[in-house]
C-alpha cells in the first residue's frame, strides 16, 4: 500500500513540536539516506524521516543541513552531487510535486548514477491517483518503499517472493507488473540481503 495521506496526518502530528529539531549527523546511525523531496511536500517528508529514523537510518534532508546554502545556486548542486555520492542509499519522496520537479528529476538521474548499480536507490510513494508515472515511465525502474498489511504479507509469502513476511515496510521489486522480491526496509537500509 502506498503511504496514505491520513497515515502521513498521523506520524506528522504525533511529531509535535520534535519534527524540525533533529539535524543530519555523520555519526548519528549506522546507515544515511539521500531524501529526494519537493519541499512543499513537509508533512510527507517528516512522515518518512520518522519512519526511516525508526529503522535506523539518519536522513539527509538539503534544507536541515547547516551547511547548505540557503540561496539556490550552483554551489547546491554541487553540494548535493556530494551528498548523494557520500550517503549510503537515495530514496525519492514521490508526490506527485516532486515527479514534476526538475530538481527532484536531476537528483534522482545523479542518484541513479551512483546508487542504481549497487541497489541503494528506491521511491517512496505517497498516495497518488496515478501509480503508472504517466510522462515518467522511466521511474517503473526503481523498487517501491510500502507498507504491507498482514494479508499482503502473508499473499507476498505464499507467492515466494519473501522469507518470513510481516506487517511493516518494504522495498517492493518488480519485474514488469510481477512482484519478484519483498525486502524488509530495514534490512534494505543495512545494505544486507538485497535480491532482485
Amino acid at each position: 500500500m502506498k503511504l496514505k495521506n491520513s497515515e502521513i496526518n498521523r506520524i506528522f502530528d504525533s511529531l509535535g513540536s520534535r519534527r524540525e529539531m533533529r539535524y543530519f549527523s555523520e555519526n548519528q546511525s549506522q546507515t544515511s539516506v539521500f531524501l529526494s523531496h519537493k519541499h512543499d511536500d513537509k508533512k510527507a517528508l517528516f512522515a518518512i524521516k520518522h519512519i526511516l529514523e525508526e529503522c535506523g537510518a539518519r536522513p539527509y534532508i538539503d534544507w536541515m543541513d547547516a551547511d547548505m546554502q540557503h540561496q539556490t545556486n550552483s554551489a547546491t548542486a554541487s553540494t548535493i552531487k556530494r551528498k548523494i555520492q557520500a550517503c549510503d542509499s537515495f530514496i525519492l519522496v514521490a508526490t506527485d510535486g516532486a515527479i514534476a520537479s526538475k530538481w527532484c528529476n536531476w537528483e534522482l538521474g545523479y542518484g541513479d548514477a551512483y546508487k542504481y548499480p549497487k541497489k541503494h536507490i528506491a521511491l517512496f510513494p505517497v498516495e497518488q491517483d496515478d501509480a503508472t508515472w504517466s510522462g515518467n515511465e522511466y521511474m517503473q525502474l526503481y523498487p517501491v518503499i510500502e507498507k504491507l498489511n498482514s494479508g499482503m504479507a502473508m499473499d507476498y509469502y505464499y507467492k515466494g517472493v519473501g522469507s518470513n513476511l510481516n506487517e511493516g515496510y518494504y522495498v517492493i521489486y518488480h519485474n514488469e507488473d510481477r512482484v519478484i522480491a519483498a525486502v524488509p526496509l530495514k534490512v534494505w537500509l543495512l545494505g544486507s540481503n538485497i535480491n532482485g
